[in-house]
C-alpha cells in the first residue's frame, strides 16, 4: 500500500485519474522572474513539479550539503528574485517549484513532512560555496519565514535558510515492488539509503557544518510547565501531530492537538495556528450544547501551538456504521434492518441537534464527515475536529471538505455554510445506509440510483429516502 500523501500527491494534477505531475499545466509567474534575471545561456527544464537549471559550465558533486530554502506563498516570487540575484553572482546548480499553486501545496498539511517546504533548492559545488550561498541568501532573506523543513536544520540565525545532507544528482535503486530508492555513496563507495525522514537524520560520516547546534535543538520542550505528559502519538501530518497524553492535574487522558508555524491549510492558504486558535474559541463556545469535545487548554510551546481537549473514547460514526450495518455482514432481515436503522436514527438525531446548537450560536461547522463525529455509546455522539468551522461574520473561510460528503456547490466555490452542514448530515445518512459516497462524489448520478435501489431491496423507508433528498438539496435537475 502507499502512503496517503503519494496517492494525494498523484490527484493534484487531473480532475478524473491519479496523474504524473506532468500533466499539470503550472502558471507562468515564477518562469517570468526566472527570464527577468538569469541569462538565458542557463539551461532550464522541467522536470516534473521542479524547474531544473544548470549555469553554464557549472560543477555538480554527486551529494554533499544542499540548501533549501522555504518561504510562504504570498513572499515566494520576491524570495526567488532576490535568491536568483544572488545565483546570478555566485552560480550554482539549482531547482524551484513550478508555481505558487504547487508550492501552496507543499507548505500544506497533506504534503510529506519530509519534503514540505521546500521551494528552492541549491547544490553547492563545495564546502565554501555552501558556506557563502548559504550566509548570503540568510542576510538577504532575514525578513522572510517558511515553515520548518522537517529533514533539515535551519542555517543559524534564518527561518527561510535550511541545510541536509543528500544526493545532488538522482541516483536509485530498483526494489522488488518496482519502486526505486534514492542512494548516496559512503566514503568507502557502499550505496546506502538517502533517507528523507522528516526529522534530522544525516549520514554518520556527515559532519554538520555547524556542529554547535546540536545541543540546543535536542532540549525538551515542557507542554505547559509539565502539566501534559505524552503516551502516544496518535497521527501526524505536515501541520502538525495529535497526541493522546494525560494530565497530571487531573489523572485523566487528553488529546494533544499540534500547529506548526507557516503551514498553510486550505483553498485559502490560512497559517496552521491561527486555525488551531480559533478551534480552541469555538469549542468553548460549544462546550455548553454537550455535543463537541471539551477544550481545556490552548499554549504555545516554543514556536508550536498546542489545542487540549477531552479524549473522547469511541470509533468515529464511518467505523461504527460498517461494523453494525446488517448488509456487511450477510443478515439482510427486515428486523436486521429496522434495529439498525432505529439505532443509527438516534445518532442522526443528535447529528442534527448539533448542527442546530452551532448555527444558534452563528457557527457553521463547515466539514462535517464520517471522521470526526465519534459515537460514544448509549445513541450518543461527540463531534471534534473543528479545523474548517466559523462564527459567521468573524472567520474566514478555509476551503477544506470532503469528498462525497460536502456539497458540490461548497467543493466548487471554497465557501461553507449552514446549507453546507445538512448537505453533511444527509451524506452521513446515506453514507450509512450505504458507504457509496466515494462513487457519489466521482459520479453525481449514481446518488440517487443507489437510493432508489436501497429502497426496493432492502425496504428503506419511504420517509427516510424523502429525508435524505431533502436534506441534500440538488445543485442540478438531475441529481438526487
Amino acid at each position: 500500500m502507499h502512503d496517503w500523501e503519494l496517492i494525494d500527491g498523484y490527484a493534484q494534477y487531473h480532475p478524473r485519474w491519479f496523474e504524473s505531475p506532468s500533466r499539470y499545466e503550472p502558471g507562468n509567474e515564477y518562469l517570468n522572474v526566472y527570464s527577468e534575471t538569469l541569462s538565458s545561456f542557463w539551461d532550464v527544464h522541467r522536470n516534473g513539479i521542479w524547474n531544473v537549471v544548470t549555469p553554464p559550465g557549472a560543477a555538480q558533486p554527486d551529494q554533499g550539503w544542499k540548501l533549501h530554502i522555504s518561504v510562504s506563498t504570498d513572499d515566494s516570487t520576491a524570495v526567488l528574485q532576490r535568491t536568483l540575484v544572488i545565483l546570478r553572482e555566485d552560480p550554482a546548480c539549482f531547482k524551484f517549484l513550478i508555481d505558487s499553486h504547487i508550492l501552496s501545496l507543499s507548505n500544506g498539511k497533506l504534503w510529506p513532512r519530509g519534503a514540505s517546504g521546500k521551494f528552492i533548492t541549491m547544490y553547492p559545488s563545495d564546502q565554501d560555496q555552501f558556506h557563502r550561498l548559504g550566509q548570503r541568501l540568510a542576510d538577504k532573506l532575514k525578513d522572510y519565514a517558511g515553515p520548518y523543513i522537517l529533514s533539515d536544520r535551519p542555517w543559524p540565525g534564518s527561518k527561510s535558510v535550511f541545510y541536509r545532507y543528500g544526493g545532488f544528482r538522482s541516483r536509485t535503486i530498483l526494489q522488488v515492488d518496482g519502486t526505486r530508492k534514492f542512494v548516496i555513496a559512503s566514503p568507502d563507495g557502499e550505496l546506502i539509503p538517502d533517507i528523507r525522514n522528516p526529522y534530522w537524520s544525516p549520514p554518520e560520516w556527515a559532519d554538520d557544518p555547524f556542529p554547535g547546534k546540536k545541543q540546543a535543538e535536542v532540549a525538551q520542550i515542557a507542554l505547559s510547565n509539565g502539566r501534559y505528559s505524552v503516551n502516544s502519538a496518535l497521527t501526524f501530518s505536515n501541520r502538525g501531530g495529535v497526541y493522546k497524553a494525560v494530565d497530571n492535574h487531573t489523572g485523566r487522558d487528553v488529546l494533544l492537538k499540534e500547529a506548526r508555524p507557516h503551514v498553510e491549510i486550505g483553498r485559502h492558504r490560512i497559517d496552521a495556528i491561527s486555525l488551531l486558535e480559533k478551534e480552541s474559541r469555538l469549542l468553548n463556545k460549544l462546550a455548553h450544547t454537550g455535543y463537541f469535545a471539551t477544550p481545556i487548554e490552548f499554549f504555545r510551546a516554543g514556536e508550536h501551538a498546542f489545542l487540549v481537549e477531552e479524549f473522547v473514547s469511541g470509533d468515529h460514526i464511518g467505523r461504527y456504521s460498517i461494523g453494525h450495518n446488517p448488509l456487511y455482514h450477510g443478515n439482510v432481515t427486515t428486523i436486521a434492518i429496522g434495529n439498525y436503522l432505529e439505532d443509527m436514527r438516534q445518532l442522526w438525531l443528535e447529528i442534527a441537534q448539533a448542527i442546530s446548537s452551532a448555527h444558534k450560536l452563528g457557527i457553521v461547522l463547515g466539514d462535517l464527515s464520517f471522521t470526526n463525529i465519534i459515537v460514544t455509546g448509549a445513541s450518543k455522539i461527540r463531534i471534534v475536529d473543528l479545523e474548517c468551522a466559523l462564527e459567521e461574520g468573524r472567520d474566514p473561510q478555509v476551503g477544506l471538505h470532503t469528498p462525497g460528503v460536502t456539497s458540490p456547490e461548497a467543493q466548487r466555490s471554497g465557501i461553507s455554510d449552514r446549507a453546507n452542514d445538512y448537505y453533511a448530515l444527509g451524506a452521513i445518512i446515506f453514507g450509512s445506509v450505504m458507504l457509496a459516497n466515494s462513487m457519489m462524489n466521482f459520479h453525481p448520478p449514481a446518488g440517487p440510483r443507489f437510493l432508489n435501489e436501497l429502497s426496493v431491496d432492502v425496504g428503506l423507508p419511504e420517509p427516510l429516502a424523502v429525508l435524505i433528498r431533502e436534506l441534500m438539496v440538488p445543485p442540478s435537475p438531475e441529481i438526487f
